[in-house]
């Protein structure tokens, strides 16, 4: 999984890096044709694979999908998505609103710091419990969404690096809080779900604060994502307290 989120937060910083400059020359159209086609190899590339042997089930016991502590790891994965849809849609023309003329600095800063996270400290969820972790770095996420309100073209880069620093500590150790205490059958369903509510969020935060934008400008949007961003700590920090099995995921 970790190795899987480093190749994805790499292609976000190199995306932008290698378009700008295809976009100047010749223009959109062919930066979207040349992604449709990378996009069509990989899907070769994928039915390539080989299938995989199932295993015969051997493990019964285990948390339930729907218990507390999980729904409280399944709202931080819905506001984890919602805080990465509004940076990654509402961030870019936000600032070329305030004048910036590029916004690729804001994905490499994302990009740099989400990478340095999970190579440099991946021991720390260990060390402190995935949901300590988890919690505290949903704080830190809700409050630089929140500062992206008072937005200037400067900002960008710093912009990046908090979401990447809060991003980069938050999808592992949620990640991890979520599948400890599940046994080994049910950890498919719950990755399952836990991405299908990630994109959820993504997809409402998008629709319900785009109009949003468009009637009250872009700093209230971001000031109205850092509270709901906010209205997932507790529960997160109550997980840690409540179940101590989750601490030494």
């Amino acid at each position: 999984i970790g190795y899987l989120g480093l190749s994805m937060l790499i292609m976000n910083a190199l995306a932008p890096a290698v378009a700008e400059p295809i976009a100047e020359h010749f223009g959109w159209r062919v930066v979207f044709f040349g992604a449709g086609c990378l996009v069509l190899a990989s899907f070769f590339l994928i039915s390539g694979l080989p299938a995989e042997k199932k295993e015969v089930a051997t493990e019964t016991h285990g948390e339930s999908q729907w218990s507390p502590r999980l729904l409280a790891i399944h709202y931080g994965s819905f506001l984890m998505g919602s805080g990465i849809g509004v940076m990654f849609t509402f961030t870019q023309p936000f600032a070329l609103s305030q004048g910036a003329t590029r916004v690729g600095d804001f994905f490499f800063g994302y990009v740099a710091a989400a990478v340095l996270v999970r190579t440099l400290f991946a021991e720390l969820a260990d060390q402190r419990g995935a949901t300590w972790v988890a919690s505290r770095a949903l704080a830190l996420y809700a409050c630089v969404v929140a500062l992206t309100a008072w937005l200037r073209p400067s900002w960008m880069i710093p912009l990046g690096l908090g979401i990447g620093v809060s991003h980069g500590f938050l999808y592992p150790s949620l990640t991890a809080a979520g599948l400890s205490g599940l046994s080994s059958t049910s950890r498919t369903a719950f990755m399952g779900w836990f991405s299908s509510v990630f994109s959820l969020g993504y997809a409402l935060a998008v629709l319900a604060l785009g109009p949003l934008a468009d009637r009250l400008g872009f700093p209230t949007i971001f000031l109205v994502a850092g509270f709901w961003l906010a209205t997932g700590v507790l529960p997160l920090a109550w997980s840690h307290r409540a179940h101590p099995a989750a601490r030494e995921s």
